[in-house]
């Protein structure tokens, strides 16, 4: 189940803010039954068993927009998002995002990301007691990520002079690259 609001108001006739929260309730089965995971049993022998996840999880988002149009050619977009859960993982990520018009036909965007995550309170390795949970996913402990990016889209409607081409015009091709590390 997931409840969502969303508001996106006008600042001026060249910025915009949008405010979303949204809550999600999940219930059932949440692992991954081909994830082993290596836990410690009573007697402190190693073993081998399956991820085991609650059974259930609450999660809350909020996230804020920023866009603003600098110039006729160039709009900044600020994004924060905030997360957290009944697991205990909260995370923040704030993003910076350009646009800039290269021309009527091509865009550029280049944009960057920061995540940094808390680690859910059965992250850890190996699990202590079988029959607790346990994860050997590494989404579930703490981290943090870069993200930087660059892409160029380039309109395709001149073609619609070409006759054969004319179904591309409507098209464009996107071509890009994302590091994250």
């Amino acid at each position: 189940d997931t409840l969502s609001f969303t508001l996106t108001q006008p600042l001026s006739a060249v910025t915009n803010a949008q405010i979303v929260w949204e809550a999600t309730w999940l219930r059932g089965f949440l692992s991954n039954p081909y994830r082993t995971v290596t836990v410690v049993l009573p007697d402190g022998r190693p073993s081998v068993a399956e991820e085991n996840h609650p059974a259930e999880r609450y999660r809350h988002v909020g996230a804020l927009r920023l866009a603003h149009r600098l110039t006729s050619s160039t709009t900044v977009q600020l994004h924060l998002r905030a997360y957290a859960d009944n697991w205990r993982i909260g995370a923040i990520d704030p993003w910076l995002i350009v646009f800039q018009d290269l021309g009527a036909d091509v865009l550029l965007r280049l944009r960057y990301r920061y995540y940094a995550q808390s680690a859910s309170y059965f992250c850890g390795s190996p699990a202590h007691l079988a029959g607790q949970y346990r994860t050997a996913d590494p989404k579930m402990c703490a981290f943090d990520s870069h993200l930087a990016g660059a892409s160029l889209r380039i309109r395709l409607w001149p073609l619609h002079a070409f006759g054969a081409l004319r179904w591309l015009s409507e098209g464009a091709i996107d071509v890009g690259y994302d590091l994250l590390v």
